[in-house]
């Protein structure tokens, strides 16, 4: 009995620590880079989604992109004082650092819509 105690609590463990890398943390963003000119300015991001695995993508960048339009990111803050809102932005997107590998490179918001 005790021995089928043991199973289910390590069980339950590895689940919620499955749940806490998928859910409990949240996007970081690594690195941006802005260009600009007189008539056109471009926001790159590299960021590192925090997950285990991400089943929706286009909503994804969409839930990214509305970031960067509400300056709803922990780590950087933009100014959209001077230039306005980019007329591109291209999101870089990691699952997690340790695998460092490319997920997903999103479209421009003029390609949306």
């Amino acid at each position: 009995m005790k021995k089928r105690n043991l199973i289910w609590v390590v069980f339950i463990g590895i689940v919620l620590f499955l749940a806490y890398l998928q859910f409990g943390r949240d996007v970081r963003v690594v690195s941006s880079m802005n260009i600009s000119s007189d008539r056109y300015y471009e926001q790159k991001l590299t960021i590192v989604a925090n997950k285990l695995f991400i089943l929706n993508k286009d909503k994804f960048v969409e839930e990214m992109l509305q970031r960067c339009i509400d300056n709803d990111f922990h780590e950087m803050k933009f100014s959209y004082d001077l230039n306005g809102y980019p007329d591109k932005i291209e999101i870089t997107v990691y699952l997690n650092e340790i695998n460092s590998c490319l997920l997903y490179t999103s479209p421009s918001p003029r390609d949306c819509s």
